[in-house]
């Protein structure tokens, strides 16, 4: 009886302790997400810690656009969110745009392909989701019907047509001196 009490306090003592220090885990970690609840992409941070409040810049609210196949909600919601970047931290170049959507979508939980190899070139990004195909082309300081008539010119659609969801053409053009987007063309495919 002797031992078993000894080996029911000890281990009372180590589970106080367990608690005790996941506790303190709990604390550190809120107290690291509220370091960054004022970075721009803090839309995801709700999701993640649980609370309530949303943001016009919360990931559902993309997740919705893109599932509904509401590409002008989604692009408006990235032109503004672009317009909140700090001038400091300028999106330059194509490649800077294109990864920006790249995360956002892999963010989303969406099947993102980049740089995805055709038989004619290469596609700038594929997005799959249940119901639809996205095959988006970027231009920089150029225009959106540049981008989608290269979309069409190099057939980029055809290695998707069997598939049986429906497939939207985006050409977007990214103007990097203003970093916004400067032209959003959708089409069916």
């Amino acid at each position: 009886k002797a031992i078993m009490g000894l080996i029911r306090e000890g281990l009372s003592k180590v589970s106080r302790r367990s608690q005790e220090g996941l506790k303190k885990v709990s604390r550190r970690s809120q107290q690291s997400l509220n370091t960054f609840r004022h970075v721009p992409l803090n839309g995801l941070l709700p999701l993640v810690v649980g609370e309530s409040q949303t943001t016009e810049f919360n990931v559902a609210h993309f997740v919705r656009s893109i599932e509904r196949g509401d590409t002008d909600a989604f692009f408006e919601r990235i032109d503004t969110m672009l317009s909140n970047v700090p001038y400091e931290v300028k999106l330059n170049y194509e490649v800077h745009f294109q990864n920006f959507i790249y995360l956002l979508f892999s963010l989303m939980g969406f099947y993102t392909n980049v740089e995805y190899h055709t038989a004619k070139g290469r596609v700038d990004l594929i997005v799959k989701t249940d119901k639809y195909i996205y095959i988006m082309e970027f231009k920089r300081d150029s225009s959106a019907q540049a981008a989608m008539q290269q979309i069409k010119d190099k057939d980029y659609a055809k290695p998707f047509k069997l598939d049986g969801r429906k497939i939207v053409l985006i050409g977007a053009n990214f103007a990097s001196d203003m970093s916004a987007l400067d032209g959003v063309l959708v089409e069916e495919g």
